[in-house]
């Protein structure tokens, strides 16, 4: 259990540490970014590109990282926008259980998922399905906003809970729970850092 929440602690340091060097860069004045050959009369040492490009070529996988992560969750972000207006039409009666480890694609439940939800009156599969059911009634509540910040933390809430009891799962479950839970964790927070930038309430 603690393992998870570390990992997940890291997944969302590295992915704030990319946001914050990528901006550090984008404002970093255009002249300073002349690392050509400079005046010798300025007493600095001509630097050849080639020596800049080792001496930052280690940054690589760091920029790759920050570029995918901004559009995978720039994804979710939008998704979770877009899923009033889809809500009815994606309304579940089964327990599925599908691209556990997805979050634009998770479906677990009746309830928890990207564009995803249980229909009118539907019972929820388990304790964690139980917790989306919860989160999408308390979205519905504030105008259908999936950025409010009190519904995100009740969600967060929820799901540590159904963690720490080790309750079970439904009858032909095919996910691991643990991995569920981790991934619905991860988009919350994204949803946090997003709703709390907003002030949402």
């Amino acid at each position: 259990m603690d393992g998870g929440k570390r990992n997940l602690s890291s997944k969302l340091a590295i992915l704030i540490f990319h946001l914050l060097l990528a901006l550090l860069i984008s404002t970093t004045p255009i002249h300073a970014l002349n690392i050509g050959v400079q005046s010798v009369n300025s007493g600095i040492t001509a630097v050849s590109i080639i020596q800049i490009y080792k001496k930052f070529f280690f940054l690589l996988p760091f920029f790759s990282f920050f570029f995918f992560n901004f559009y995978y969750f720039t994804f979710i972000f939008f998704s979770c926008l877009i899923v009033p207006q889809s809500k009815q039409q994606q309304c579940s009666r089964t327990c599925a259980s599908q691209h556990c480890n997805a979050p634009p694609f998770l479906k677990y439940g009746k309830y928890c998922g990207i564009l995803y939800s249980g229909c009118p009156g539907e019972k929820p599969c388990d304790a964690l399905d139980a917790c989306c059911m919860t989160h999408d009634n308390c979205v519905e509540s504030k105008h259908n906003d999936y950025l409010n910040v009190e519904c995100n933390e009740n969600l967060l809430n929820c799901i540590a809970k159904v963690r720490a009891s080790g309750k079970g799962t439904f009858k032909g479950n095919k996910c691991m729970v643990e991995e569920v839970v981790d991934v619905i964790t991860l988009v919350m927070e994204v949803a946090l850092l997003a709703g709390r930038a907003l002030h949402k309430p």
